[in-house]
């Protein structure tokens, strides 16, 4: 097996399954090997790949992903003395993220409601956003790509609520 970092969000290879089998794989009668998933439309990174996961299928979770990753680098560039503000930013951009992945899980009777709180830390995502712009600690330019992302996923969020 590979013994390097893995992302939590990596997939084992076909190396990484047969290495981990207790039997030859080749000698199992009738068994096939399984069809790769869908490639992603967006990802914020390279390596992911939709995972076994109901939220792992929503183009939503995809869309909250990348805006976390979007957020990080403004996160990290504001100054100390805006610690708690950047630590709310990353606050809110993970529980949008785990809010989707949270609510795709859930059964119908909650599901809307779980899909509505996620919207409300994408909401705190862009305010902590906007904050930063009005306080004069980011230009717009580098928050812009992730209030874009939040919009979208907003939107994205207000369907699944309402389908739920």
């Amino acid at each position: 097996m590979r013994h390097h970092s893995k992302s939590p969000f990596d997939q084992p290879t076909p190396s990484d399954l047969a290495e981990n089998m207790p039997f030859d794989a080749a000698t199992v009668p009738n068994e096939t090997a399984p069809s790769a998933p869908p490639e992603p439309r967006s990802s914020g990174h390279e390596d992911y790949r939709p995972g076994p996961y109901d939220h792992e299928r929503l183009e939503a979770y995809r869309v909250a992903r990348e805006a976390l990753v979007s957020g990080e680098p403004v996160a990290r560039a504001l100054p100390p003395e805006q610690a708690g503000l950047a630590s709310e930013l990353r606050r809110a951009l993970v529980a949008a993220q785990l809010g989707v992945a949270q609510a795709a899980a859930r059964g119908c009777s909650d599901r809307g409601e779980r899909f509505g709180a996620a919207r409300g830390d994408v909401a705190r995502a862009a305010a902590a956003l906007d904050g930063a712009l009005a306080l004069g600690l980011v230009e717009r330019s580098a928050i812009e790509p992730t209030l874009t992302l939040l919009g979208r996923l907003s939107a994205m969020l207000v369907r699944l609520s309402a389908r739920s």
